[in-house]
C-alpha cells in the first residue's frame, strides 16, 4: 500500500513538473510572439521612416517655415496676426497698424512709438503739453524728471514692458532661464504673451505641421500612422536663434499593440535676430543699462534724439554677451532709415483716420543675417507726434523786453521729434512789422529791421507746425520800453 502511494505521489509530481513546462514554453512562446510582433514594428516604423524621407522632409519644413515666421514678424514689428497664423495677435483695428507692401507681400506693422496727449479726432487743434519751460536744451535731462518719463511717446499697459514695442520674450518662457534668481536672457519679456518669441512659437508649428502633409507620406495599408501632441519652442541667443519642433507619432497594426515615437528636430541659423530687437527697443525707450543719472538717449525721452542716426553716441546703452553695459547698439552690417508719412495718399489706408496717416516707419535692416538671399529687416511704425517749442519770453511774467529804435530779434526754437520739417508763424496785431526766416538750425528767425514800434506793450503768439498741423505755440508780450 504505501509502494503504491508512493507511484501515485511520483505521478502527481511528474504531472506537475509537466504542467510546469508547458505553461513555461507556453508563455515563452507567447512572449517571444509579442518580442517579434514588436519588433516588427519597429522594423515597419524604420523602414517607414527611410522609405517616405520624413525627417529629411519634416526639417526642411521646419526650416522653411522659421524663415518664413523671421520675415513676417520682422516686417510687423515682432508680431503674426491672427489672420496669417491660427494663434497669431488678433489683427487691431486700422488705426492700430501700417499697411505696407513690401518684399513683394503686404504686411501690417505693428508701432513701436505711440504718441501721447493727441485726440486723433481732430489733433491738430490741439497745442502739445510738455512741460512749460522745457526749453529745447541739450541736456534735457535736467528739465525733465519722473513726470515726464516718455515725455515723447507713451508705453502700453503692460507694465513688464516699456515701450509699445512688442517684448522679444515671455516671462516663463526658455529664454527666462532662473526664475529664483529672476535671470533673463532677454531685456524686454512680458507675461501676456504678447512677445515676438510666441508668434514665431505659434507660426512655426502651424506652418511646420501643414508642410509635412502626413496622410500623403504614410500611404500604407499595413499600418496607420497618426500625429501626437505637436509642440514647437523658439530660443533666442546672443547671435543665434533656435526653432524646436517635437513631432510624436502614433503607429498601429491589427493585433499590435500601438507603438508612440517623438521625433525631434531643431534649426540653429546664426541669425542675431535678439540684437537687432533689442537696438530697437533701444531706439524707442528702453533704458536697458543706463545709469539713473545718465541722460535720455531714446526717442521717447529726448527730441534731440534722431532714430535713423547710426553714428550716435546715444546709442550706446546695450549690453554686450557678457553682460557688460555701456556697449554700442549698432553692429556693423546694421543700417537705419524712415520712410515718413506712409500713409498719405496711398489706398492701403483708405478709412484710416487722418492722423494716423502721418505714421512714419523705421526700418532696421542688418547684412548679417541673409533669408534667402536677402538682408533681414525689422520694421516698426511710429506715430506723428507733436513739435515742441522752446521758451520764447525773457521774464518770469512772460515778456520780451527791447527799447525804442532798437532792431528786434525773436528766435523760435522749435523741435520736432520725428524730425519733420517744421513752419512757423507769429499772430498779433503788430505781426507785419516782422520777417521771418530760418536759421541753419531749423529754427524760425523773426526780426524788424526798422522798428517800427513805439513805446508800449504789444501781443503775440508765435507757433511751430510740422507738416500734418500738430503744434506748439507761445503767447507772450512784446514790451518796448525806454
Amino acid at each position: 500500500m504505501s509502494k503504491k502511494k508512493s507511484q501515485i505521489t511520483l505521478f502527481i509530481v511528474l504531472g506537475l513538473v509537466v504542467a510546469v513546462i508547458f505553461a513555461f514554453l507556453f508563455f515563452a512562446k507567447k512572449e517571444s510572439s509579442g518580442l517579434v510582433l514588436e519588433k516588427k514594428v519597429e522594423t515597419i516604423f524604420t523602414d517607414f521612416l527611410r522609405s517616405s524621407s520624413l525627417e529629411s522632409v519634416v526639417q526642411a519644413c521646419l526650416e522653411r517655415a522659421t524663415k518664413d515666421a523671421l520675415v513676417l514678424a520682422g516686417l510687423q514689428g515682432g508680431k503674426i496676426y491672427d489672420t496669417q497664423v491660427s494663434g497669431g495677435f488678433p489683427l487691431p483695428s486700422p488705426e492700430e497698424v501700417v499697411p505696407l507692401v513690401t518684399a513683394g507681400m503686404l504686411v501690417n506693422v505693428s508701432y513701436g512709438i505711440r504718441s501721447r496727449g493727441i485726440p486723433p479726432e481732430n489733433p491738430a487743434s490741439f497745442p502739445s503739453t510738455y512741460p512749460d519751460g522745457y526749453g529745447l536744451k541739450e541736456s534735457p535731462a535736467a528739465d525733465i524728471g519722473p513726470e515726464y518719463a516718455s515725455l515723447f511717446a507713451r508705453p502700453e499697459d503692460d507694465i513688464l514692458n516699456p515701450v509699445s514695442l512688442a517684448s522679444l520674450c515671455n516671462y516663463y518662457g526658455p529664454n527666462h532661464y532662473s526664475i529664483a534668481n529672476a535671470s533673463f536672457s532677454c531685456e524686454t519679456y512680458t507675461a501676456t504673451n504678447i512677445s515676438m518669441q510666441e508668434y514665431l512659437k505659434v507660426f512655426i508649428l502651424n506652418r511646420t505641421r501643414n508642410c509635412i502633409n502626413l496622410v500623403h507620406l504614410s500611404g500604407n495599408s499595413q499600418f496607420t500612422i497618426k500625429e501626437g501632441n505637436v509642440e514647437a519652442e523658439v530660443i533666442f541667443g546672443n547671435n543665434d536663434i533656435t526653432s524646436i519642433f517635437r513631432y510624436p507619432l502614433e503607429l498601429s497594426m491589427k493585433n499590435v499593440p500601438k507603438v508612440i515615437r517623438s521625433l525631434d528636430f531643431s534649426f540653429k541659423p546664426a541669425y542675431r535676430v535678439k540684437k537687432v530687437h533689442e537696438l530697437a527697443a533701444h531706439l524707442i525707450g528702453s533704458r536697458g543699462s543706463r545709469l539713473p543719472d545718465d541722460p535720455p538717449k531714446t526717442d521717447a525721452d529726448n527730441i534731440f534724439f534722431d532714430i535713423t542716426d547710426t553714428a550716435s553716441s546715444n546709442i550706446n546703452d546695450c549690453l554686450s554677451d557678457n553682460d557688460i553695459p555701456g556697449q554700442r547698439c549698432v553692429y556693423p552690417g546694421m543700417s537705419l532709415a524712415k520712410e515718413k508719412n506712409v500713409c498719405l495718399g496711398n489706398p492701403l489706408c483708405d478709412g484710416i483716420p487722418l492722423h494716423f496717416q502721418y505714421s512714419d516707419v523705421v526700418k532696421i535692416t542688418d547684412s548679417r543675417i541673409i533669408i534667402d538671399g536677402k538682408p533681414f529687416s525689422f520694421f516698426f511704425a511710429v506715430e506723428n507726434r507733436a513739435p515742441a517749442l522752446g521758451k520764447i519770453s525773457e521774464t518770469n511774467d512772460g515778456k520780451v523786453k527791447r527799447k525804442p529804435g532798437e532792431k528786434i530779434t525773436i528766435i523760435a526754437q522749435g523741435k520736432d521729434p520725428d524730425e519733420d520739417p517744421l513752419t512757423y508763424e507769429m499772430t498779433g496785431p503788430s505781426k507785419d512789422e516782422f520777417s521771418l526766416s530760418i536759421n541753419t538750425n531749423g529754427y524760425g528767425v523773426f526780426s524788424t529791421d526798422n522798428n517800427g514800434l513805439g513805446p508800449g506793450s504789444y501781443e503775440f503768439t508765435i507757433s511751430a507746425k510740422d507738416d500734418e498741423g500738430l503744434f506748439d505755440e507761445e503767447h507772450f508780450t512784446l514790451a518796448v520800453e525806454p
